[in-house]
């Protein structure tokens, strides 16, 4: 069986947003607007968890 990944409640959130802002037909400067807002850290650890 396969490793568990759990994300966090900041994480969860950020996924909505950006998939939101995907649906939406936003463009690079809007994803970015996004990361930059103090969600770097939560960026970079949802990247890796992914990976």
């Amino acid at each position: 069986m396969g490793k568990m990944i759990y994300f966090s409640d900041d994480e969860i959130e950020f996924f909505k947003e950006l998939s939101f802002r995907i649906d939406q037909g936003g463009g690079m400067a809007w994803i970015e607007e996004l990361v930059q807002k103090d969600k770097i850290d939560i960026y970079m650890n949802l990247c890796k968890k992914i990976r």
